[in-house]
């Protein structure tokens, strides 16, 4: 199966534009329901979708626009902001910069009104109302510079503070620690969980040369498990590199054992020998 690709930058361009849009609607729309998300990933293409919806007041009454579809064009206009100093309210502008500088598809429905762009945009009322907001961004990943270039507001390149890689896996002195028992906990007793694991780890390793795995308060893993992660990543990375890349902290006994054991059999399958 093809992969992704994008470097940490570019995820980290599209993951500013979700949170942005995603706090607009936690802070204006007003929806009872609260909202929906949902984001796909499109391999072939190696671009990514999201969709943010919600059942609130709609973009005009929040703006105080009478014309639903002018409120659209200006919520995605550069200065249609609450606090200039932190850039807080640029969101649209930025994930509309983002997805046509990324040569993607963005989609605003609202109230009577819609904006599409794809190629140009299109900008207008319908006849039957969407009572609340719905945001489509579809984004490309092929531009390795589409954070520096999507996100300037008055000029200046705005770079987001932090990112999830950041916030979940890197330690103060900048190491990536993955910790078995917070992330992968749902994952130790099947094969399926194992693929997801060794997904991140892998993903993770694209970004960075090495990483800790701790293994605190982790007492056992499936046999299955452990082959998934940690005997298919020494085939794929050999010896050498697993071993210098791949730390690993805190492991108990009963754990090392089913590692190690799965690390020799599929070493064993990989090189045909029964």
């Amino acid at each position: 199966m093809t992969a992704l690709r994008a470097d940490r930058n570019t995820l980290k361009t599209v993951e500013w534009a979700l949170g942005e849009i995603i706090d607009n609607m936690w802070s204006h729309a007003e929806s009872p329901t609260g909202g929906f998300m949902q984001a796909t990933a499109y391999r072939t293409s190696n671009r990514v979708e999201f969709v943010v919806a919600d059942a609130g007041i709609g973009i005009s009454a929040s703006m105080k626009e009478h014309n639903h579809a002018l409120a659209l064009q200006k919520a995605i206009s550069e200065g249609v902001t609450r606090d200039k100093t932190e850039n807080a309210g640029n969101g649209l502008f930025g994930s509309y910069r983002i997805t046509t500088l990324s040569g993607g598809e963005f989609e605003i429905h609202s109230q009577n009104g819609f904006l599409y762009y794809r190629d140009e945009i299109k900008l207008g009322q319908s006849r039957i109302p969407y009572d609340g907001t719905s945001v489509r961004c579809s984004t490309g990943l092929d531009n390795p510079m589409l954070l520096h270039e999507a996100l300037r507001f008055e000029g200046k390149p705005h770079d987001p503070a932090h990112d999830y890689i950041e916030r979940k896996f890197e330690n103060e002195a900048g190491e990536l620690i993955f910790n078995m028992k917070e992330h992968a906990v749902r994952s130790f007793s099947s094969r399926q969980g194992g693929k997801r694991v060794r997904r991140i780890l892998e993903n993770l390793l694209s970004e960075r040369h090495a990483i800790t795995l701790d293994f605190i308060g982790v007492g056992v893993v499936s046999s299955s498990f452990a082959d998934e992660v940690f005997g298919r990543l020494f085939v794929e990375m050999g010896p050498r590199a697993f071993m210098t890349r791949i730390e690993m902290r805190n492991v108990n006994p009963t754990v090392e054992g089913l590692i190690d054991r799965a690390i020799v059999q599929r070493t064993k399958l990989s090189n045909g020998d029964g």
